[in-house]
C-alpha cells in the first residue's frame, strides 16, 4: 500500500472515531420566536397547567434539548421510549419526575398508559416529546390518546435564518472549530431551513476537514454542499444549491420545476408545491413583493 494512500486510510479512520458531544446546558440553547413558547413553558416549571406537558415539533427542532435542560432541573428520572420502566421499577426508583423524549418510538403503548397513571396518581411531573401531535392513526390504545390530548400541548415552529445561523455557528463551538469568517452567513443563505439538515452538514464538513487536514473554508463548504445536493433522494435539491441560491431569495429548497418573479429581482420554484401560484404566496410570507 501506498504510503500516501495509508496516510488517507487512517485520517480516515480518525475522522470516523473522533468523539462529539453537543452541549445541552441551559445557556447553549438558542432562544427564537419558533421556541420561545415552548422554552417559556420549560422555564416555567413546576408551576405548568397540568402534571402531564406534551412538547412536539420537527425532527432537530430543539426537543431534546429542552428535555435535558428540564430533566436537569425538576430532577428527572429519563426514560427510553424503547424501554419503559414497569411499575416496580418507578415503585422502586420514586422518580420525582419523568421524561420520555420521542414518544413516538414507544412500543409499549400499555407501558407509556400505566406510567402516566402513575405519575398522575404519585403527581409526578410528565414531559412527552414528539414529532407530531397524538392521532388515532399513531395511538392505537384510546385511554392512552385520551390522556394525552387533555394534556397542554407545546409546538415548535419551523426555525428562521436567524436561527439557522445562530445553530451554525453553535454547532461550529460545539465541534471546536476555527471556520472562515463569515461561513455562517455563506451556509445560512444556502442551506435547507432544518435544524437536522445544519447538524447533518457540520458534521460532514468536520469530518471531511479532518480526513484531509484542511481549515474549514467556503471552498470546502461548497464543495461539499454540491456533493451532497447530488446524493439526495429527487424530492430533495436538484444541481447545485450553491449557484441555485442566485436565482433563489428565499430560504425554502431550492429547485426550477415552477417559477415566478418577486420584488427581489429573481425567479425561483420549489418542487412538490404544485403551482406557481403557491411559490408566489411562499415567496410573500417571506415579504417579498410579487410582480
Amino acid at each position: 500500500m501506498a504510503q500516501g494512500e495509508k496516510a488517507a486510510r487512517n485520517a480516515e479512520q480518525f475522522a470516523l472515531d473522533f468523539p462529539f458531544e453537543p452541549s445541552f446546558a441551559r445557556q447553549e440553547f438558542l432562544s427564537a420566536p419558533s421556541n420561545a413558547d415552548a422554552l417559556a413553558m420549560i422555564d416555567r416549571w413546576p408551576s405548568w397547567p397540568d402534571r402531564l406537558l406534551l412538547l412536539v415539533g420537527p425532527a432537530g427542532s430543539g426537543k431534546s434539548h429542552l428535555a435535558a435542560i428540564w430533566a436537569l432541573r425538576a430532577k428527572a428520572l429519563a426514560a427510553s421510549p424503547e424501554a419503559l420502566p414497569p411499575l416496580e421499577t418507578l415503585a422502586r426508583l420514586k422518580p420525582e419526575a419523568v421524561v420520555v423524549d420521542g414518544v413516538e418510538d414507544a412500543g409499549n403503548e400499555t407501558a407509556l398508559f400505566h406510567l402516566l397513571n402513575y405519575a398522575n396518581e404519585n403527581n409526578i411531573h410528565v414531559l412527552l416529546t414528539g414529532r407530531l401531535r397524538p392521532h388515532e392513526d399513531r395511538v392505537r390504545l384510546p385511554d392512552l390518546l385520551s390522556r394525552m390530548r387533555r394534556a397542554p400541548l407545546i409546538e415548535i415552529g419551523a426555525p428562521d435564518e436567524e436561527l439557522i445561523h445562530a445553530v451554525l455557528e453553535k454547532l461550529f463551538r460545539d465541534r471546536q472549530l476555527v471556520v472562515e469568517p463569515g461561513l455562517a452567513d455563506y451556509l445560512t443563505l444556502r442551506l435547507e431551513r432544518s435544524l437536522d439538515a445544519a447538524r447533518a452538514f457540520v458534521r460532514d464538513l468536520d469530518r471531511e476537514a479532518l480526513m484531509r487536514g484542511r481549515r474549514v473554508t467556503r471552498v470546502l463548504a461548497g464543495e461539499r454542499a454540491r456533493l451532497l445536493s447530488r446524493a439526495l433522494p429527487r424530492s430533495g435539491y436538484r444541481g447545485d444549491p450553491i449557484a441555485a441560491r442566485k436565482f433563489w431569495p428565499c430560504s425554502y429548497p431550492r429547485t426550477s420545476l415552477h417559477a415566478c418573479t418577486c420584488s427581489q429581482g429573481s425567479r425561483h420554484g420549489r418542487s412538490g408545491m404544485g403551482s406557481s401560484r403557491r411559490i408566489g404566496q411562499l415567496c410573500a410570507q417571506r415579504g417579498h413583493r410579487i410582480r
